[in-house]
């Protein structure tokens, strides 16, 4: 879904939501990390509780001061 929207805008921002990882081996954790910040070249991920303790730790050191923890009542600044 994301690379067909840099197809219309290739400069996304945020990715928010439910990255959906909880079952998910952590190499390709690290793959979905690593396609973010690498190819997509997303500036912040705010992902939600369905990412996994596992998707949070991977997220957050790849993407590091740039990771917001998305959850109910949160507040995320945009740009």
């Amino acid at each position: 879904m994301l690379e067909n929207a840099t197809s219309i805008d290739p400069q996304l921002y945020t990715v928010t939501g439910g990255f959906h990882l909880v079952v998910t081996p952590v190499q390709e954790v690290q793959r979905v990390a690593t396609t973010l910040y690498e190819k997509l070249k997303i500036k912040r991920v705010a992902p939600g509780h369905c990412t996994s303790e596992l998707g949070f730790k991977v997220l957050m050191e790849q993407f590091k001061d740039r990771f917001d923890q998305a959850g109910l009542g949160q507040t995320i600044s945009l740009p």
